[in-house]
């Protein structure tokens, strides 16, 4: 082997060994938010600035996260940063099937644009070209919530990129999931009222299983991040 070959392996490697390493922080960073005693709007709206902050992916710098608004077929932003005023005027309620975040709802598939086109309805004045990762979040087979990412014009997405966003969706799956639990746990079912445990100022800590929606990840030999099902 050529030394200009081994030194390009070399490189490989220590890329991979980056790419190892920066995954798992993030991923570790998402679970240390989900246990933080704030509000679900607030644990997203961190969720979302680390996610955009991961310094390897090809996003920019803005998002939004919805959530499902209510028991209708309908998404609400719940948290964004980095977008303008008139996107979340005209994005504030989204349908299930309209635009690329209610079809990614509606479908509850990943959702892939590398440019502009016509599934992207919602156009807001002096919009400039970009592409989007739309990740829908589903609790137990229901659509909670949706993640809404940008990246430039043009972007390729590749299999590693693709995967660390599902393990970053199925956090917030877990996340929605405790949630719910907590809120049936701590109500009466016959009377709606706040029962004994529901009076309590904390709640144990929670399993890492349960927040990551009962997923276990792991790194494969190709770096990417792989689910045990």
């Amino acid at each position: 082997m050529s030394l200009q070959a081994t030194v390009i392996n070399y490189q490989h490697l220590i890329d991979d060994l980056e790419y190892r390493v920066d995954v798992r922080e993030a991923l570790n960073a998402l679970l240390e938010i989900s246990l933080e005693p704030i509000s679900l709007e607030e644990q997203l709206d961190r969720i979302l600035q680390k996610i955009i902050g991961v310094r390897w992916l090809a996003l920019e710098r803005k998002g939004l996260i919805f959530l499902r608004d209510g028991e209708k077929d309908q998404l609400r932003i719940a948290a964004h940063h980095g977008v303008s005023e008139s996107l979340t005027s005209l994005c504030h309620k989204v349908p299930f099937g309209h635009c690329l975040c209610g079809r990614a709802a509606s479908s509850q598939a990943p959702l892939f644009k590398s440019c502009v086109d016509h599934d992207h309805e919602r156009q807001p004045s002096g919009m400039m070209p970009h592409g989007h990762h739309v990740l829908p979040v589903v609790v137990d087979n229901k659509t909670e919530a949706v993640i809404c990412l940008y990246v430039p014009h043009g972007h390729q997405q590749s299999t590693l990129e693709q995967e660390f966003l599902q393990a970053c969706s199925h956090v917030v799956s877990g996340i929605i999931r405790r949630r719910q639990l907590e809120q049936h746990a701590n109500y009466d079912s016959l009377t709606g009222m706040l029962n004994r445990r529901g009076w309590r100022k904390g709640y144990p800590r929670p399993s890492i299983a349960l927040i990551a929606g009962g997923q276990q990840w792991q790194f494969s030999s190709s770096t990417s991040i792989a689910s045990n099902r």
